[in-house]
C-alpha cells in the first residue's frame, strides 16, 4: 500500500511539474512578454496580431487554442489617451461579438506602469469566448495584450493566462 501511495506522489508531482513547465520571454524592439516553453509562438503576422501565442490542443477534437495575443496601432498625432482608447475599443468590441457581456473594466496602476484591464464575454462564430485584455498606450502607439479562451475552458486557463499578460513589459 505505502509503494500505491507513493508512486502516485510521484505521478502527481510530475503532471505538476508538466503543467508548470519552464518560462521563456519573447523580446521584440518596444515589448517583451514571458510564456510556457509548451505554448508556440508565432510572430509572422500571419493572424493580423504583432504576436501570436497559442497554448498546444489539450484535447483530441479541441477545436479551439486559447491563446494570447499583441497587437501594436500607431496612435501618433491622434492625441489618443487611455479614456479615449478604452471608450472606442468598448464600442468595438460590441460591435464585432454576438452576445457581448463586458464584466469588467478598469484601469490599474501597478508602478511604473498603467494600463486598462477589462473582461468580456461574446460569441465569435461557433465559439462562445472569454476574453481578458490589457490596453497599454504610449505616446505613439497603443498596445493591447489579449487572453483568449473558450467559456467553458476560461477558468483552467485563467492563472498561466493572466501571467502572461501580468508578464508584458514596455521598453
Amino acid at each position: 500500500m505505502k509503494l500505491i501511495y507513493t508512486i502516485v506522489l510521484l505521478l502527481a508531482g510530475f503532471t505538476l511539474k508538466a503543467q508548470i513547465g519552464t518560462w521563456r520571454t519573447f523580446n521584440k524592439t518596444h515589448y517583451s512578454i514571458q510564456y510556457p516553453s509548451g505554448w508556440t509562438v508565432d510572430s509572422s503576422r500571419q493572424f493580423g496580431a504583432d504576436l501570436f501565442i497559442a497554448a498546444p490542443v489539450d484535447t483530441i477534437g479541441d477545436k479551439f487554442k486559447e491563446n494570447v495575443n499583441v497587437m501594436v496601432q500607431n496612435i501618433a498625432g491622434q492625441n489618443v489617451d487611455m479614456e479615449r482608447y478604452v471608450s472606442v475599443s468598448e464600442e468595438q468590441i460590441k460591435t464585432m461579438m454576438t452576445d457581448c457581456e463586458i464584466i469588467e473594466s478598469n484601469t490599474i496602476t501597478t508602478a511604473p506602469t498603467t494600463y486598462h484591464k477589462i473582461i468580456f464575454t461574446g460569441r465569435q462564430g461557433a465559439f462562445a469566448l472569454k476574453i481578458e485584455q490589457y490596453y497599454f498606450i504610449t505616446k505613439d502607439k497603443a498596445f493591447v495584450v489579449t487572453f483568449t479562451a473558450e467559456q467553458k475552458r476560461f477558468d483552467d486557463y485563467q492563472v498561466t493566462g493572466e501571467k502572461i499578460l501580468q508578464s508584458f513589459r514596455l521598453k
